[in-house]
């Protein structure tokens, strides 16, 4: 059993503010102050902003009476991410004593005093819009998101007196297409059907990691291996194969 114990202060803010019924805007803003980072270093801030146009509500659009609804929309977010608790100080693991003597120990991954918050920033735009009494609807968005400074153990010489190391680096991307459609064949004054279907894209790619390391090895058991490699998804599975001479092993 393991028990840890940590503590995040936090403050946040939003606003939304309104024009005419057809242009919006919406911020939000948080700044934590997490104990699982270094003190002096342990605060980070993150907004939020969104801009909506409903289409609908201009004044040559209002007349269409097959249009219900119609918007654009921007949005860009920033979130923060700590580190896992007792990452910064190295410190002694008492272990079962033997007999009457207390038997301590050192963990095999290096905490680092240097460590930062890990952030992710993202992008999206999308279109939704209504026809017939919305009957019939849609909402496409193109998304794009990014994590750097990624708080992860990297492998280090085993001579150093440990297996692995706390350290900020490397970026992952995911981008990506988000396609939903609704639709209402049948509507009664007692009974209405409603049908949805969504379909989805997403590309991952591992952009950069620590320093110039190019594969991180995330898992390995009987040769084969669970890696983040650059220019490759993050979790590639790998293994190794036969070699062929005139297609026979």
């Amino acid at each position: 059993e393991n028990l840890s114990t940590w503590g995040v202060n936090s403050v946040f803010f939003s606003g939304s503010i309104g024009f005419r019924s057809f242009l919006y805007l919406d911020v939000t803003g948080r700044n934590d102050w997490s104990s699982t980072l270094p003190e002096g270093n342990n605060s980070y801030f993150y907004p939020s902003a969104s801009l909506s146009l409903v289409l609908s509500e201009l004044g040559g659009l209002q007349d269409i009476d097959w249009l219900s609804f119609a918007k654009l929309r921007g949005n860009f977010a920033q979130v923060g991410n700590d580190a896992r608790p007792y990452s910064v100080f190295t410190t002694y693991q008492q272990n079962t004593s033997w007999g009457d003597n207390a038997l301590f120990s050192i963990n095999d991954t290096k905490q680092n005093e240097n460590l930062m918050p890990e952030t992710t920033d993202e992008i999206e735009f999308g279109v939704e819009a209504s026809f017939f009494q919305r009957r019939l609807s849609f909402d496409v968005a193109w998304y794009k998101r990014n994590t750097k400074d990624q708080i992860m153990p990297v492998l280090v010489s085993p001579t150093s007196g440990y297996n692995r190391l706390w350290v900020n680096g490397g970026e992952v991307e995911n981008s990506g297409w988000e396609v939903s459609a609704f639709g209402t064949p049948v509507k009664t004054q007692n009974f209405s059907w409603d049908i949805g279907v969504n379909w989805f894209k997403n590309k991952n790619e591992v952009i950069s990691l620590y320093g110039d390391v190019t594969n991180y090895l995330i898992y390995s058991a009987w040769d084969v291996s669970v890696t983040a490699t650059v220019g490759e998804p993050y979790g590639v599975i790998k293994g190794t194969d036969f070699v062929y001479t005139d297609g026979k092993k």
